[in-house]
């Protein structure tokens, strides 16, 4: 069974280890996957992703932190940029 603390079982690790040399996390390093609800920040699975490429010596690529689309921003990003510009 897998332990759904850990980003893969450790045989899809090995596996891919063994026949890539390159990945590209898609959500995990978005910041709605690490910070879900405002101020409750869990790294845990996208750490251990990081950890498994680094010492699998593999090259890793994420996403944008956010896109500049307000549809897909999280929830106050906009008042919080604004504000941060004093733009309100």
């Amino acid at each position: 069974m897998h332990d759904k603390t850990q980003f893969l079982p450790v045989s899809v690790q090995n596996w891919f280890a063994k026949r890539f040399n390159a990945a590209v996390f898609e959500n995990e390093l978005k910041w709605y996957a690490t910070e879900p609800d405002e101020g409750r920040v869990n790294y845990t699975i996208s750490d251990q992703m990081l950890q498994f490429v680094r010492t699998n010596n593999i090259v890793a690529r994420g996403h944008n932190i956010f896109w500049e689309d307000p549809n897909t921003l999280l929830h106050g990003f906009l008042t919080l940029l604004a504000s941060s510009y004093n733009l309100l």
